[in-house]
């Protein structure tokens, strides 16, 4: 099971490079002028929207594979928003005190991670108390997303002329992942967009998914098939009526679940299937599908702009498709032994999915503030090179503060009480 979990990790990791270097060229702009090889190379690990679709993929994978059974939902929900919301948490209030109080780029890190011990001290101060106290709270959370859902309804979406993105209000939308329910909401960072559809995914398993696949199993797969398509076509219907709530996006908890069930099924259905991924033809055609996904439309360019066209719709069923190519993906990997398995097993690529929570939240931040320093230092200091320079000094910085955020707050979540 270590080998399984490391190599999944591994995927982990990958996903949450990807997401770093697209926006870390969206700051410098390097791969304009880049070789043309380079640049097919910088598009298959910049993929950022198909690296948040594997985070999707994983979540539904692990969900069903861990929790095929819930006896208490609640408990359930509280252990999943205590995964989520303590670091959202850290990275919401410095972005908005920041943003708010702060205008000095050099106290901000100190600022950070003065917030994120404050945090450890509050969550290590909770992990003490008894079930009740911890369920009190969890219940006064949710009472505050539903207060701000109120706020949408009554206000119908919209927050008041106060600067939007310093405003408590907005604030809150943020901390709540309420945002979607407001016309004028600013997201304090962007990727905060997929937090929504992964929250409603946690809240929908325990009382409604779990029972679908429950009933699924004891039905035909003629059954289960319509039920795919039928959510699948569901979720991109809902993506194109509202487009703000992203739940077009996530379709990839739909494979992540299927294959998460027939991975951990005794059926011997499900063993036929996971047997065939062992094969090294179909793990050579899963990694070609798979580099095919995360770039093969950069280089069609008439066939990408039709994708990516304003109605939407082909987007989202292209990112239905790249869904189930990176469960096809997940299989293969947890086939021990196999050139995948190896390869997402290695150990830089596992403690980058470690800490990939924290350099999601926190990259875009730490990207602008080290290329604001570096040219800052670039006024006294004539560095060769000084865009690559630059560059690695971005990086660096962000696998740093992420590393601090996750040994400050996350590392908490897997520690007993």
């Amino acid at each position: 099971m270590k080998v399984r979990l490391t190599a999944l990790d591994g995927l982990r990791g990958f996903a949450a490079l990807t997401v770093v270097l697209g926006h870390l060229n969206d700051n410098y702009k390097f791969i304009s002028g880049a070789n043309p090889l380079f640049q097919q190379m910088y598009y298959i690990f910049s993929s950022g929207g198909e690296g948040v679709l594997i985070f999707f993929v994983l979540s539904g994978f692990l969900i069903s594979s861990i929790y095929s059974k819930i006896s208490n939902p609640l408990a359930f929900i509280q252990k999943r928003y205590t995964r989520i919301f303590p670091i959202f948490l850290v990275v919401t209030t410095y972005l908005w005190t920041s943003n708010l109080f702060f205008k000095n780029h050099f106290i901000r890190l100190p600022l950070l991670v003065i917030i994120a011990l404050f945090t450890r001290f509050i969550w290590k101060y909770f992990k003490k108390r008894n079930d009740s106290v911890k369920r009190i709270f969890l219940f006064t959370f949710l009472g505050l997303q539903t207060f701000m859902i109120f706020i949408a309804l009554i206000t119908l979406g919209h927050l008041n002329k106060a600067p939007k993105a310093l405003s408590f209000l907005n604030y809150l939308t943020n901390l709540t992942l309420t945002f979607s329910f407001f016309q004028d909401a600013i997201k304090l960072e962007n990727v905060f967009w997929s937090l929504f559809p992964e929250i409603v995914f946690y809240l929908l398993y325990p009382i409604f998914i779990i029972k679908i696949i429950n009933f699924l199993k004891k039905s035909h797969k003629s059954c289960s098939v319509f039920v795919i398509i039928f959510s699948s076509f569901f979720l991109i219907g809902l993506g194109l009526l509202l487009p703000s709530f992203y739940l077009g996006h996530a379709t990839g908890f739909i494979a992540g679940v299927t294959i998460g069930t027939l991975y951990n099924s005794s059926s011997a259905f499900s063993k036929k299937i996971i047997e065939k991924f062992k094969s090294k033809e179909l793990n050579w055609f899963v990694l070609f599908l798979s580099i095919f996904t995360l770039s093969g439309f950069v280089n069609m360019p008439n066939l990408n702009r039709f994708i990516y066209s304003n109605s939407g719709y082909f987007l989202l069923f292209y990112l239905c498709f790249s869904g189930w190519v990176f469960a096809a993906l997940v299989l293969t990997i947890l086939t021990p032994n196999t050139l995948l398995n190896k390869i997402f097993s290695n150990k830089l690529l596992a403690f980058f999915g470690t800490i990939s929570y924290s350099m999601y939240l926190i990259h875009s931040e730490a990207i602008r503030r080290s290329h604001i320093f570096f040219s800052y230092l670039s006024n006294y200091i004539n560095f060769p090179n000084k865009e690559i320079v630059s560059i690695f000094v971005s990086l660096g910085t962000t696998i740093f503060v992420s590393f601090i955020l996750f040994r400050l707050v996350e590392s908490l979540y897997f520690k007993k009480n």
